[in-house]
């Protein structure tokens, strides 16, 4: 379409050349193909908005029953996400630096969206989910834009497709409306996917940048999340052009004068001091420990040398980086300059701070619970096969019909437009490696189901626009238009029902645990320094639930230092600390085996303590309160007044 000349550029035509005359037709054509491309998302962004408020105000009407453990992950994430809520309003910058340094198994990039919306929104754990709401949204968007950007015919279809599957899920709704990790990571991982299939197709320096930022932000959402698309990317950027590769190592071997680089690694002072730290590292995080005369180094203790470690190779690289590295990295085709200046520096420049990387070594590689179940295959096809159809999808028959389809997207793969192979090959890689994780949990198929329904998306749209034919030009939009019908129908139920997930969103057919929180929070509201003990891990129950009245951080206390090695050492650490405490309340939660909340784990017994206070004249009695429906006690004791 030609450009329409301005008054001045029209005066400085040659004479006798006029200026080009304005085409409406092109003009109404552009239009209809734009208004086309962005019909689609738009379309689905807004079905799956009105979805989420409907969603939200059922969350509203159960949101007590969100806290149904007092153990759940989400009580870390919610604590970390509230406190930095609290450091945005009141601008307390070395309370968030400490924060930021609480963040290490969990990244903080969730925790700091949740914070920037409670610091808008208010402090209340309703708000907290919509960051999760907006990822579930998020979800259904990219899913329809990778599949259509995937197929060369029918990208409509199959991008529909993909996103009614996402829609019905009740997993992703219920997960939309919690304060887990899972719904914001599956945004972020299809659309770091989508991301990498415009850079293959366009091959700019701004698509590579966004595809830096999203895995950035993948990154700091969860570390597992973002190793999964990591390794499906690589596996389908190496396997799309296999002797360019290939050709590239050999003549980088080649070229390279080895024995003048091994001279000059001999001749380096850090190599002697990296080559054996390194070695005992490596022992030590893919063995578990290594023994080295009386001491023993794990996974839990290197965390420390894994930091001096990085820190050596950095400066063992940097001079070489300087020099000759920066240049040649920035002659490369995008998007490698891109994802270095946008991903590696950010990644880099986290890993610089103290033990970061060593908690992103120890939760990549450590035994997640592999007692819970066999390391097998088949174990685990069984058990996500069992959730996957009662979970996040309408039962076995939807589970079927998805797989199926996804089974036709990877026997077509040789038709997909370039970079569609990323998507198959994140897909493969993420279900083995999850099939053969120890641990089974449902919502660890949470960031990647949704690329199986993109590809069930592709495998419907190749059934139908798969082969070209001039005969019928009308009987592949109606076959289309059937087949999506079809898809709806058979998925339409789960989009009306509520969700359900037995490790996700509310459950009020339970209790709330925040009825036990409750019986004390009132009674502990002038202390100013509370000490609140249970004999299970409910710090961060217990934390957040007394930031959230305050309205303001806390010194809260919730261990005592040695406690735990018997009875007689137990009372002598408590005594120890109650000597030299400014603690104002004590708080003791008894739930015992056979209470409603009670969850077996490791954890020291603080309910003999209650025995102790009882002779204790610093303190005296405040409250006591027997929930008998839970099977539990609440204690409260203050400061007596001299």
């Amino acid at each position: 379409m030609s450009a329409t000349l301005t008054d001045r550029e029209a005066v400085r035509l040659p004479a006798g050349l006029a200026a080009p005359k304005p085409n409406p037709i092109a003009a109404l054509a552009f239009a209809r193909g734009r208004l086309a491309t962005i019909a689609g998302p738009l379309v689905v962004a807004a079905v799956a908005t009105v979805l989420a408020v409907v969603a939200y105000s059922r969350f509203l009407d159960t949101s007590r029953h969100l806290w149904f453990s007092g153990i759940h992950d989400r009580n870390a994430h919610y604590l970390l996400g509230l406190s930095f809520a609290l450091d945005f309003r009141h601008a307390d910058v070395v309370h968030f630096v400490r924060d930021l340094h609480a963040a290490r198994v969990w990244a903080p990039f969730h925790a700091l969206l949740v914070g920037v919306v409670l610091a808008i929104g208010g402090v209340d754990f309703r708000l907290a989910v919509l960051p999760n709401l907006a990822g579930w949204v998020g979800t259904a968007v990219f899913a329809f834009l990778t599949a259509r950007r995937t197929v060369a015919r029918g990208g409509n279809l199959a991008g529909f497709a993909a996103a009614v599957f996402v829609l019905a899920s009740p997993a992703h709704r219920a997960f939309a409306t919690d304060i887990m990790l899972e719904s914001l990571g599956a945004c972020l991982s299809l659309a770091a996917i989508y991301a990498s299939l415009v850079v293959a197709q366009e091959r700019t320096a701004r698509s590579g940048r966004v595809l830096g930022l999203v895995l950035t932000a993948l990154f700091f959402q969860k570390y597992n999340y973002w190793l999964l698309v990591a390794v499906g990317l690589t596996v389908a950027a190496l396997a799309a052009e296999p002797r360019r590769w290939w050709q590239a190592a050999h003549t980088f071997i080649s070229r390279t004068a080895w024995r003048d680089w091994l001279k000059a690694q001999a001749r380096h002072p850090l190599t002697y001091v990296l080559v054996p730290l390194l070695t005992v590292l490596g022992f030590a995080h893919f063995c578990g420990s290594v023994q080295i005369g009386s001491f023993s180094i794990g996974l839990a203790s290197s965390f420390n040398l894994d930091h001096l470690a990085f820190i050596l190779v950095l400066a063992r690289v940097f001079p070489w980086w300087k020099r000759t590295g920066r240049e040649t990295i920035g002659r490369l085709a995008p998007p490698i300059p891109q994802l270095v200046t946008w991903h590696i520096y950010p990644m880099i420049a986290w890993f610089l701070w103290p033990q970061r990387l060593g908690y992103f070594l120890w939760y990549l590689f450590r035994n997640h619970g592999q007692e819970d179940a066999p390391q097998n295959l088949s174990s685990g096809t069984a058990y996500y096969w069992q959730h996957l159809s009662t979970d996040y999808h309408l039962g076995t028959t939807s589970l079927i019909v998805a797989v199926a389809l996804a089974v036709v997207a990877l026997l077509s793969w040789r038709r997909l437009r370039p970079g569609g192979t990323a998507l198959l090959c994140f897909l493969v890689v993420a279900a083995a490696l999850t099939l053969h994780h120890p641990t089974h949990r449902s919502r660890f198929a949470h960031s990647w189901v949704a690329a199986t329904w993109v590809a069930a998306g592709i495998g419907l749209a190749q059934l139908v626009y798969g082969r070209r034919s001039e005969k019928g030009p009308l009987l592949r939009p109606l076959l289309g238009t059937a087949a999506l019908a079809g898809v709806v129908w058979l998925q339409f139920p789960g989009i009306l029902r509520a969700d359900d997930a037995p490790e996700g969103g509310t459950h009020p057919g339970l209790p709330s645990v925040l009825d036990v929180t409750d019986a004390y929070l009132s009674t502990i509201d002038q202390a100013a320094r509370p000490a609140i003990f249970a004999n299970l891990p409910l710090k961060f129950l217990t934390g957040w639930t007394l930031l959230e009245r305050r309205g303001a951080h806390v010194d809260m206390v919730a261990e005592v230092r040695g406690f735990g090695a018997s009875i007689d050492g137990n009372r002598q650490a408590f005594q120890t600390w109650l000597n030299s405490t400014p603690c104002d309340a004590i708080v003791l939660i008894d739930l015992p085996p056979g209470s409603v909340f009670y969850e077996a784990t490791p954890y020291p017994d603080y309910r003999m303590i209650g025995q102790w206070m009882a002779d204790e004249p610093r303190f005296t009695l405040a409250d006591r309160r027997v929930l008998a429906q839970y099977g539990c006690t609440v204690i409260v004791w203050r400061r007596a007044v001299p």
